[in-house]
């Protein structure tokens, strides 16, 4: 009897020392693994308005070739005011993302803006290189993109 008491009061040091350890590295594990999961879950920067800026480029001024629409094609016809405000509907007083897109073409600067651009402007997207259909051919351009509310 003797040595079993022994024996246990032996290993009593060694079992709360290792109790411990384990504890320790268990919420040193949960620790980083939260760490990862928040930057997981983080949105970039920017990317609400890359979205927002890729209707204007892919589907709101879009050439129509017969049936086949072509991306990244501006038709020149589109590119009005109506055309933006059915596309891109916002109400004056939004807070949502304002836009000044302008279209530089041969030596020509054409600009339309959303409902609830307020004329200054907070932050201009990289310019977006698109072709122009403009009298029966296709022809280089740039799309300038301004932000407001981004």
């Amino acid at each position: 009897m003797d040595k079993k008491a022994f024996y246990a009061g032996d290993t009593a040091p060694f079992y709360a020392i290792f109790g411990f350890v384990v504890v320790a590295l268990f919420i040193l594990f949960i620790y980083i693994l939260g760490s990862f999961t928040v930057n997981t879950a983080e949105i970039p920067e920017g990317l609400e308005e890359y979205v927002l800026s890729k209707r204007f480029t892919s589907s709101c001024f879009n050439y129509h070739n017969g049936a086949r629409t072509i991306p990244h094609t501006i038709d020149i016809r589109n590119f009005n005011q109506a055309s933006l405000d059915s596309c891109y509907a916002v109400e004056e007083d939004s807070d949502q993302p304002a836009f000044s897109l302008t279209l530089e073409y041969k030596d020509k600067k054409e600009t339309l803006n959303t409902k609830n651009w307020k004329g200054a402007l907070e932050k201009r997207m990289p310019d977006i290189p698109v072709r122009v259909f403009y009298n029966n051919q296709l022809i280089e351009a740039t799309l300038i993109l301004d932000l407001q509310n981004a």
